[in-house]
């Protein structure tokens, strides 16, 4: 299963750093499966690498507070350059991302950061095509306007006939 997110917040004049908000990037599936696995917990995937070399080049001074579980960008207000523009969208395309589904036992970053957690990102080469429905679409429309049509008729008629 994929779920892909594609954002684009040009438009804004303030850095985006993600979160649960409609004003932050955030993607957040819900999803229903069966059987259910013993002990299972969550799935998940992030991009922590790419932010983390960005911050190594471009503000060395915060590198000792990126790998934490807060982003270290929130507490600056970094005047931003097309350079640091081009470099943080291409450390983000061209570096891992982290999966885990876990049981609930990552307990902090460098357990996230584990080279066994590190997954190459997913290239979509071929779109997915949804297959042709065999349902004929016009006969359930027409049965429902036809059913339509036969209710109101009948409620006509039974009007029609009541004494005044």
């Amino acid at each position: 299963m994929i779920h892909q997110c594609n954002y684009n917040t040009m438009n804004r004049d303030k850095p985006t750093y993600g979160g649960l908000a409609t004003a932050e990037e955030m993607c957040l599936n819900i999803m229903w499966y069966y059987p259910r696995l013993p002990n299972f917990k969550y799935c998940t995937s992030t991009s922590l690498i790419g932010p983390y070399k960005f911050v190594e080049k471009h503000f060395p001074k915060l590198k000792p507070y990126a790998h934490r579980w807060y982003n270290p960008m929130t507490a600056i207000k970094p005047n931003w350059t097309d350079e640091m523009t081009s470099d943080l969208k291409r450390f983000y395309d061209e570096n891992k991302v982290i999966t885990d589904c876990t049981k609930g036992n990552i307990s902090n970053i460098n357990d996230w950061l584990n080279p066994d957690n590190l997954a190459n990102k997913v290239t979509i080469k071929k779109p997915y095509v949804p297959p042709i429905s065999r349902c004929d679409v016009m006969s359930s429309s027409q049965a429902l306007h036809g059913g339509v049509l036969y209710i109101l008729g009948t409620v006509a008629w039974a009007l029609s006939s009541i004494p005044q």
